[in-house]
């Protein structure tokens, strides 16, 4: 077959490599472009007529449909928040998809759809589309799309599939959130090296004679990790599917990584290894799972040449928490290829939790004696002590067998949180590996594990007092470099401290880019003596964020600390997305009111190996701050009783609260994920001079489904921040996660309703 790239004309026989390495002619493609789709024209008003070489981020398209066979290998489809609906219609489109990529990318210029920074993309069926996202060999066979990211998105309500990926290769699906789909949720059917990561899967009533993840007739090097998968059910009349991921009838030509996973409340099985080969199953948290089914459990495996090391494995009354399968009338596995070890098996109802051969079930301890594989030496039946199982939390408490006893044989290098393995978990001086999905830490997870039944719990938070100054606003010097003249600047002119060096980098905008090479090693807090000073000019008063193209290769290089003009006082973490295959455009987590002059945006070392391409101020798309309520303090405190109420809140007695109420949702208005204004508080407090101020809370946390909030401060940050608590049944101060600088006069403070039962005095 022939390859037309850049004029130049090579010829390949491919033999012996299957369908997913099929070739087809592609047109010479141009340079690879940021691309922009804006349903809302947040940032300038969208058209569908535009060229792909007039498409900006000011100049962007409606649809996503109609970027399909416009992208070209290298490009970045960026798309802003809003509900995309539209069904798409292009030559060569052949399903009632929002999006089906037509295009390819090559393995050196993946073409990359990412939902912009901070900001929710809702692809949805409400307009009669029937599949969501589509990547797949078209029906007349001219086009292979491969080497596509998918990333960052919401993708819910379609009759037909939301993500469907079918007979191509190299695909990565990260940081989805997937529900209520009605046939299939994530379809992976007859393909190779695809991953799926850092989504959640839940609430799907699956018609489609399917699973949650499913790997059908798959091919090699897939990788299914770092998700969260629950509540998904089977409304097939046959009752075999509904499994949290199942690898089916891949037979000897596909193989499968399955680590890290959070999986539970499923009707069908965890994971379900049918008439398949070559799986490693490693760091997994199955619990709870075969909801109304007979005969089900945790880990079913039938196939040759698989591992299942360091999984905490907790059935339901009389189910089995694994199952290592000899035969089907159709397949036949070798169990002498099986390898197991390092694994808990567990339940608090009845003992014999482990299959094997013909059904042989036994316990733990007389499995280890009579299974005559060498399986189970490290396998044990002991309680993992989660911290929160019901809760959806399955962190380790302190003491758990699981903290430091892994196999080392078989470890995931990073655990679902993107924390290092080995860590010392028990303080005896020696890294060993946790087994599950969490390396313990006593320190609650940075996102919460969603709980059973569709609520998601969060993290701890607390609740506003009074903001109290921190310390003067100091006013840096911009950069000895000089100064840019414009909003943006690349990152080999700004002025560099310490170890930071520039490297030469073919997928930078400039060529170049910045790092701190690994030897300097990771740093937990900013140091003024590593650090990169950006000077940027602001021409008009108004709010603006810094906007930075970065490259995070892994969960080890992917973070900076960073400031503007010397704000926040302690420089904020910047987390970046991990992704090896190019640059990402990384909105900052800080957003400030600027006056027109040059500003100093610092960035401080925390990983090596993170590199910064180029650092610009965007002018910010948020709403204006708030105006006040009307029943403004008369300082910068304020009872919560007292301030304006909406929605679920409400005004409860509570003799430990400073004026003998409180104010708390109530628990019919359950767990939330995002912010919602219909149910808020407002408090007016009065800043009496300008400063650096902190926001306290007078809080009770009942318990840890009860510990959390949302907060803003005139409207800051655009989305609200977290607001995690210990567990206390008492009121205490607790301070936000946020520190202001605020000009004398009125602010308001906004709480969002995120767990109820969280009580606010003050």
């Amino acid at each position: 077959m022939k390859f037309i790239w850049r004029g130049a004309v090579a010829l390949m026989l491919l033999l012996g490599l299957g369908w997913w390495a099929q070739t087809f002619v592609w047109a010479q493609a141009d340079a690879p472009r940021e691309l922009w789709v804006d349903i809302q024209s947040l940032g300038g008003t969208c058209s569908d007529d535009l060229t792909r070489e007039q498409v900006s981020s000011s100049q962007p398209w409606c649809t996503l449909g109609i970027t399909g066979d416009k992208v070209q290998p290298g490009d970045t489809v960026y798309v802003r928040a809003g509900e995309y609906t539209q069904a798409q219609r292009c030559p060569g489109c052949d399903l009632e998809s929002v999006l089906q990529v037509i295009n390819s990318g090559r393995s050196d210029a993946w073409i990359r759809y990412v939902a912009a920074p901070n900001e929710q993309v809702h692809i949805t069926g409400a307009s009669g589309a029937e599949y969501g996202v589509v990547v797949r060999k078209t029906a007349e066979g001219d086009h292979l799309p491969r080497f596509i990211t998918i990333e960052g998105f919401t993708i819910s309500d379609f009759a037909l599939n939301c993500v469907t990926v079918r007979k191509t290769s190299d695909v990565i699906l990260r940081n989805l959130d997937v529900s209520n789909c009605r046939n299939g949720a994530l379809e992976i059917l007859e393909s190779a090296s695809v991953t799926i990561e850092q989504s959640k899967i839940h609430d799907n009533p699956l018609g489609g004679y399917t699973s949650a993840i499913d790997l059908w007739r798959c091919g090699q090097n897939n990788v299914v990790r770092g998700n969260q998968i629950w509540n998904n059910s089977d409304t097939d009349s046959r009752e075999t599917e509904g499994h949290g991921i199942i690898m089916d009838l891949c037979n000897d030509g596909g193989s499968l990584l399955i680590e890290n996973n959070v999986i539970w409340h499923n009707e069908g099985w965890c994971i379900a290894i049918f008439s398949s080969d070559n799986t490693l199953i490693r760091n997994n948290v199955c619990w709870q799972n075969g909801d109304e089914r007979v005969s089900s459990g945790e880990v079913s495996v039938l196939g040759r040449n698989h591992g299942v090391y360091n999984n905490i494995l907790v059935p339901r009354p009389d189910q089995l928490a694994l199952h290592l399968r000899e035969k089907e009338p159709d397949f036949v596995g070798h169990l002498d290829t099986l390898r197991e070890n390092g694994n808990i098996l567990w339940s608090p109802t009845h003992e014999r939790v482990v299959a094997w051969s013909y059904h042989t079930i036994r316990n733990v301890a007389d499995y280890k004696v009579q299974n005559g594989y060498g399986w189970g030496v490290d396998t044990l039946q002991v309680d993992p002590l989660f911290v929160d199982p019901a809760a959806g939390d399955f962190r380790l408490q302190a003491g758990s067998p699981a903290i430091d006893s892994a196999d080392g044989s078989s470890v995931a290098d990073v655990d679902l949180l993107g924390h290092q393995r080995p860590a010392d978990g028990n303080g005896d001086g020696a890294a060993v590996a946790d087994r599950g999905a969490y390396e313990y830490e006593s320190a609650p997870p940075v996102d919460p594990t969603p709980t059973p039944g569709g609520a998601i719990p969060t993290p701890v938070i607390p609740t506003p007092v009074a903001p109290t100054p921190v310390g003067p606003t100091p006013t840096p010097v911009p950069p000895v470099a000089g100064c840019s003249s414009g909003l943006s600047q690349e990152a080999e002119l700004a002025t560099r401290y310490g170890q930071f060096e520039i490297v030469g980098d073919s997928q930078a905008s400039g060529a170049q880019a910045l790092y701190v090479p690994e030897a300097l090693g990771d740093s937990s807090t900013p140091d003024a003596n590593n650090r990169v000073d950006f000077c940027l000019t602001v021409t008009e008063t108004g709010s603006y964020e810094v906007v930075g193209r970065t490259l995070a290769p892994d969960s080890g290089s992917d973070s900076f600390f960073i400031q503007v003009d010397g704000q926040p006082a302690t420089p904020q973490k910047w987390s970046l997305p991990v992704d090896n295959s190019g640059y990402n455009l990384v909105t900052a987590p800080l957003k400030f009111l600027l006056n027109p002059g040059p500003h100093t945006v610092t960035i401080y070392h925390r990983e090596a190996g993170a590199r910064l391409d180029r650092v610009e101020l965007a002018v910010a798309s948020d709403t204006p701050a708030p105006v006040p309520p009307a029943n403004c303090g008369a300082d910068s405190v304020q009872e919560a009783e007292t301030a304006t109420r909406f929605g679920a809140f409400e005004v409860v007695p509570d003799a430990a609260a400073s004026g003998g109420q409180a104010v708390q949702a109530p628990q019919s208005a359950g767990s939330v994920t995002l912010p919602d204004p219909a149910h808020r508080l407002e408090f007016c407090l009065i800043v009496a001079e300008g400063g650096v101020y902190a926001l306290n809370g007078v809080v009770a946390a009942p318990d840890a489904a009860s510990n959390s909030l949302f907060v803003q401060v005139d409207g800051q940050p655009s989305t609200p921040q977290k607001w995690s608590f210990p567990v206390n049944t008492d009121f205490a101060a607790v301070q936000a996660p946020l520190t202001l600088r605020l000009l004398a006069g009125q602010h308001t403070v906004t709480i969002y309703h995120r767990e109820s039962n969280t009580r606010l005095d003050r």
